[in-house]
């Protein structure tokens, strides 16, 4: 089967990740539906992600237990790996989209203008991740062993992380159960 991609106005949709329990936060709620200046920061997120021209559709996945929390999310699993591959597989249900942005709610500092960005690299790349360069001095520690990293080598990886959506959904699948911390790690060896 051939699919036509319409380089001209592809399909982008979004992917809010919402499903943790807030663990290491600590408290009686997790961190995402917590009031941030008059909203939960998940929502702040949601609606940059809502209110941007190029994302046709946002969808959140939501721990099984906090529906109170976000009605009509999809249901997360029990790792963050987990919950991704579920999210893609019920979009892939609903709808065929080109390129998918993956976005952690716990994160609600989210531009317009990144999003922009991602979505133009994604026309000519099939993933595409937001980093910055480290400039603290980082140190390993293997034993008694100490030793000083090449900074200039090294980024701090941030969300959204863009994907051809067929692409990232197949590596999910093949990775079923995989520890990873982003999706982009899927990525690496590809």
């Amino acid at each position: 089967q051939i699919y036509i991609m319409n380089i001209n106005n592809p399909a982008f949709v979004a992917l809010v990740v919402a499903a943790g329990t807030g663990e290491r936060f600590g408290g009686d709620m997790p961190k995402q539906y917590l009031p941030l200046l008059g909203k939960p920061v998940l929502q702040w997120s949601v609606d940059v992600f809502k209110n941007h021209p190029r994302i046709a559709e946002v969808f959140v996945i939501t721990h099984p237990d906090h529906a109170a929390f976000y009605p009509g999310g999809i249901p997360g699993g029990t790792t963050r790996q987990e919950s991704v591959r579920k999210g893609l597989e019920e979009i892939a249900r609903r709808t065929n989209p080109d390129f998918i942005l993956i976005h952690d709610a716990a994160r609600p500092c989210l531009s317009a203008r990144l999003i922009s960005d991602i979505c133009d690299s994604l026309l000519q790349h099939d993933a595409v991740i937001p980093g910055l360069p480290v400039t603290d001095t980082v140190k390993r520690f293997s034993g008694e062993k100490v030793t000083t990293e090449d900074r200039n080598e090294l980024y701090t990886v941030q969300t959204p992380q863009g994907f051809r959506f067929g692409k990232i959904l197949a590596l999910h699948q093949a990775h079923a159960g995989a520890t990873v911390t982003d999706d982009s790690s899927l990525c690496q060896d590809v």
